[in-house]
């Protein structure tokens, strides 16, 4: 995961979505296989929002189309800042809409 890490940041430096380090399918589905933690809410990106399309959680709080504004008391503005690095597009709107995306789900 590290080196993947790497090279993704170094690949995402080309701004071009059609080029792309593969996220390591088979390692991420071991760790959740073995109980790693994993994020539990599918989000939508919709409008300039970061919307909950399904929850996950025992957590009947948590509604569909509820606005995730922080995780941890950080922005998720923030989160989305520091996640970009790694994802090769030409511009946030693709980043957001990246299928290759491990992080974001669709």
């Amino acid at each position: 995961m590290e080196a993947t890490s790497l090279l993704q940041a170094l690949i995402s430096k080309a701004n071009n979505g059609h080029t792309e380090i593969n996220f390591p399918v088979s390692s991420y589905f071991n760790y959740a296989d073995n109980g790693g933690t994993l994020f539990p809410l599918d989000l939508a990106f919709e409008n300039g929002k970061v919307l909950v399309r399904q929850n996950l959680t025992e957590n009947t709080e948590i509604k569909i189309g509820a606005e995730v504004v922080s995780i941890n008391n950080q922005s998720i503005h923030e989160l989305l800042d520091g996640i970009f690095p790694f994802i090769s597009a030409e511009r946030r709107y693709f980043k957001l809409a990246n299928k290759g995306n491990p992080y974001i789900s669709h």
